[in-house]
């Protein structure tokens, strides 16, 4: 058990777990400053994805979503790109951006087969690919192109959870204010209107939906 500081408020520490989540993933992945990294879904992990690669000195991350007003929202943390991916193929997107190389990584944050198989098409010969969020059985058992694995030499890694230390430096991270997580919030509604809560996160027109007592 971890204690929260009186610095973070209740609704800032709804975040410190994915918080946590999403800085053990970053981990596994080769990151420098003049790495291209692109995040494909632009809900509340992928925002925390983009808050974290950059913090990691990273200065090109693309925000890859089919929910154009998700990516409206995403722009408020400067993402280097947004492409709407329900309106242009994301893969030849990603390609014109990196002048046909591809991407050093890319992080797959979104419920989607087809964004995991579209992933590993945008990733440049030996990059990586770190898949975040898992599928719903029985549509797990995705088919993928193992020829494009195998002579691309890419990595493919999956994460999901934290450790301790994940845990304290993301209270850190909000205590100090080095992280801004005041628009990722963008619903707070009372626990007796639960049911308004969970329509509105279903509807994606949102991020973090967060119910108080």
């Amino acid at each position: 058990m971890l204690r929260v500081p009186d610095a973070v408020n209740d609704v800032d520490a709804t975040l410190v777990e994915p918080l946590s989540c999403v800085l053990s993933g970053l981990e596994k992945l080769s990151l420098r400053p003049d790495s291209h990294v692109t995040v494909i879904g632009a809900g509340p992990v992928g925002v925390l994805f983009l808050f974290a690669t950059r913090l990691r000195g990273v200065g090109h991350v693309t925000m890859v979503d089919v929910s154009p007003a998700r990516l409206e929202m995403s722009r408020e943390w400067d993402p280097s790109i947004t492409i709407d991916a329900s309106s242009e193929d994301p893969v030849q997107a990603v390609k014109k951006v990196t002048d046909g190389m591809g991407e050093d990584a890319v992080i797959v944050a979104c419920v989607s087969a087809e964004a995991q198989n579209q992933a590993l098409l945008m990733a440049r010969s030996a990059g990586e690919v770190l898949f975040f969020a898992g599928l719903p059985e029985p549509q797990s058992g995705v088919c993928i192109d193992t020829n494009r694995v195998h002579h691309h030499e890419l990595k493919i890694m999956g994460s999901r959870s934290s450790t301790r230390r994940h845990f304290e430096i993301a209270i850190d991270l909000i205590e100090k204010r080095r992280i801004d997580l005041a628009a990722l919030v963008s619903h707070v509604v009372p626990l007796e209107n639960a049911t308004d809560a969970f329509a509105l996160a279903a509807s994606k027109e949102c991020l973090r939906v967060v119910m108080v007592p």
